[in-house]
């Protein structure tokens, strides 16, 4: 039985393994992450219903977001649509290379470990067939050996997990040609 508890400031899982007879073993992992990397709806909504009108960062952006883990395509495609985004979301490699193909995108974000396909062959596999989009992978690994795979794999840039609201919209508002990189 796995569980993941999930409070403003952190997130935690809970693996407990039982065995009749044997006795159970119980395995917590908390994941501190950064405040900075930690968001609310409301504090979303409230953020950007401040803004004018017409002046959400991505309104008419259209991003396409390859993700398998349903709690990363729910807290993803929130932000960006409070942002003004359009959200597509594909549940591995292989969907996300059928819609990349079938529908325009102005930016997609690839998780790089997902099933059926994962986010390296999918994105090998879209610049083989003459794709010539954006696309940025998301990924838990922040190794700089991580990063220089996804390039030399096709992404355009790396982003690491668990994101960071501020660093997510300037990177898809970028490479979407609507800002300039800080």
């Amino acid at each position: 039985m796995a569980l993941c508890l999930r409070n403003d400031l952190q997130t935690f899982f809970v693996l407990i393994q039982s065995k009749p007879n044997k006795g159970s073993t119980f395995k917590i992992t908390i994941d501190a992450g950064s405040r900075h990397a930690v968001w609310s709806e409301e504090g979303l909504t409230r953020r950007f219903a401040e803004l004018p009108v017409g002046t959400l960062p991505l309104v008419g952006i259209k991003v396409l977001l390859a993700d398998d883990f349903p709690d990363n395509q729910v807290l993803v495609s929130r932000l960006l649509k409070l942002a003004g985004a359009t959200v597509d979301v594909a549940s591995n490699g292989k969907e996300a290379q059928v819609k990349a193909m079938k529908d325009h995108y102005d930016v997609i974000l690839m998780d790089l470990q997902m099933p059926v396909m994962d986010g390296y062959e999918a994105t090998r596999d879209l610049r083989n067939s003459g794709y010539h989009g954006k696309i940025v992978a998301l990924s838990a690994h922040a190794q700089n050996d991580v990063r220089e795979r996804c390039l030399h794999s096709g992404f355009d840039d790396h982003i690491s997990k668990p994101v960071d609201r501020e660093r997510l919209i300037e990177r898809v508002s970028f490479f979407s040609g609507r800002a300039k990189s800080r």
